[in-house]
């Protein structure tokens, strides 16, 4: 293969992996938005659970648990499109790794919270 034919050979794959990432951040919205309204329903189903469940004698911490498990497939979608979003960022895998780990320990920190407020508000009667 002489230099000419090499050349466009690699202008040919420079412009495949500039259209293939045009195509990837026309899709990052979409994708920002499952994981936005799947953290919502995630949280939702945790307070729901807290609500229902509230008036058991079991500590908060037991009730976070409960509905960690209840709700666990609604953070298995998000952790997907979540996963999703990074691998189409080009980041290294560790990288992606990292900000995973770092978000979902974010939003499960929230869910706790809202457990914990909601058992807190509904047997003090605020609720």
């Amino acid at each position: 293969m002489n230099n000419f034919s090499k050349l466009m050979v690699l202008m040919a794959a420079l412009a495949l992996s500039a259209c293939a990432q045009l195509g990837a951040k026309k899709k990052e919205p979409e994708i920002q938005a499952r994981i936005d309204t799947g953290s919502t329903n995630y949280l939702n189903c945790m307070k729901a659970y807290a609500t229902k469940y509230a008036a058991v004698e079991d500590s908060a911490t037991i009730l976070v648990e409960g509905a960690g498990v209840e709700c666990s497939d609604l953070l298995q979608l998000v952790e997907a499109d979540m996963r999703e979003l990074l691998t189409m960022k080009y980041m290294s895998k560790s990288y992606q790794t990292k900000v995973l780990a770092e978000q979902l320990l974010s939003l499960e920190k929230q869910a706790r919270a809202e457990v914990v407020n909601t058992v807190v508000k509904t047997r003090s009667g605020e609720l």
